[in-house]
Order: structure tokens, then sequence, then C-alpha cells
């Protein structure tokens, strides 16, 4: 049976009060509903394939003898990066030697004032001060990707303008 709806009917007034009838509506399934989106399916398919441009183009680029060169070129790069990588991580590992920062003898952060550290913080990571009340750093493997997620998330934070990219490598000698 289809619901129900009060509707007010001036022209069957009696004695100047309006009676009130009933009339049925139509079930919902038949009722029309309006579409939150209005688009025509040009308007669509103009967006599918301007959104498909830039890979089209990246392809052919790629699959061009520009693309073969590109990708040679990257190759050797790689490959000098590649020898030079020891070198750096040999460098890298001497300065962290020799830094004042990493280590048993870096500050902590109660300073001169006598605290039981924990003995899972052994300062071989940047801003390791050797507080950790949560016990996030007890988990070697969880506490190396808990640092790589700071990281990428302080990297991605910075990418929100270049300037602040600049000034956040420069002002904390950051290096890749």
């Amino acid at each position: 049976m289809a619901p129900l709806q009060l509707s007010s009917n001036l022209s069957s007034s009696f004695s100047g009060l309006s009676l009130f009838h009933i009339s049925p509506q139509p079930p919902r399934s038949l009722r029309r509903r309006a579409s939150v989106c209005r688009a025509a399916w040009q308007e669509l398919a103009g967006v599918l394939v301007f959104s498909a441009i830039p890979f089209t183009a990246v392809k052919a680029i790629a699959n061009s003898p520009l693309g073969e060169s590109l990708q040679r070129r990257l190759e050797e790069r790689k490959s000098f990066a590649a020898e030079n990588a020891a070198r750096f991580k040999a460098m890298s590992e001497k300065a962290r030697k020799e830094s004042y920062w990493y280590g048993e003898e870096r500050p902590q952060w109660l300073g001169p004032i006598p605290y039981d550290y924990p003995e899972y913080l052994t300062g071989e990571y940047p801003g390791d001060y050797g507080f950790d009340i949560a016990g996030l750093a007890k988990d070697p493997v969880a506490f190396e990707k808990y640092f790589k997620y700071v990281v990428v998330g302080f990297l991605s934070y910075c990418s929100y303008s270049p300037y602040k990219c600049v000034v956040a490598i420069k002002g904390f000698s950051i290096s890749f």
C-alpha cells in the first residue's frame, strides 16, 4: 500500500472550513530522485581524456629515441652513484663517530642530573637524548620504522614549499 499524504483542498470547503483529503503518493521506487552529479557523458569523457594526456605523453617520450638516451644517462649515473656509495657511507660513519651528538657521551635530556637512562637508546640515531618514557624504541625494528616515518613526514612537510625545503635542509645540514 502506498504511503498517504494529507493535503488541503480549498474547493471542498464546508461551512467555511477546509477539509483535508488523503491522497496517495507513488512508491519510492517510482519517484525520480535528483542526482547530486549532473554531468553529461561528454564532460566525463573530457575529464578522462585530459587526465590521460600526461600519461600518454610520458609513454610516448619513454618509447622515443629521447627516452632511450635519457634511460642510458640515468643508468650511467646510477652506476657512478653505486660505485661511490661505499665511500660516502664510510665518510658518514666517520663523521658520526667524531660527532659530539652521537654515542655514549652525547648530551642527555636531563643534562648533568643523574637519571637511569634506557639501555636500548645508544645514541646511534640523531636526536637521541635518552628520553623514551613511552618505550617506543624498545623494539629496534619498530624504532627504525618510526624514525623513517618521521624523516619522510618531515621531508613531505618541507615539500609544501620549495623555500621551506631549502631552509630546512640547509638549516639542519641534511645531506642525501
